[in-house]
């Protein structure tokens, strides 16, 4: 059961990169081969930050209008122990989703 969190600066999600489009290819990397997990298991969670509540180094992440960070969580899959796996998960969502923002990556 993933669970993404995405904490952005507001407006780090218009136009053609919008939370839904997101979200459901989000849910594409799980629900396809290897995983084969129903949609349900999957969930998205967008945070819009708010000037100046949320900074990056000591510098206000709204200052950097393209800024999302995605804190990823697999509850019912196992990766931590498989350098690959991580590798190769990490590059499907990299080549996906890093168009035209500034990502920090958490994984857990």
């Amino acid at each position: 059961m993933p669970l993404w969190e995405i904490f952005h600066s507001m407006g780090a999600f218009t136009g053609p990169l919008d939370t839904a489009w997101l979200a459901g290819n989000i849910t594409d990397l799980y629900t396809g081969i290897p995983n084969n997990l129903p949609d349900f298991y999957v969930n998205v969670l967008f945070f819009p930050m708010q000037a100046g509540s949320y900074f990056v180094g000591n510098k206000p992440a709204d200052r950097l209008p393209g800024m999302a960070e995605r804190n990823i969580q697999h509850i019912a899959i196992q990766y931590l122990d498989d350098q690959g796996k991580i590798n190769g998960m990490l590059k499907r969502i990299d080549t996906r989703y890093t168009a035209g923002l500034t990502w920090i990556l958490g994984l857990m």
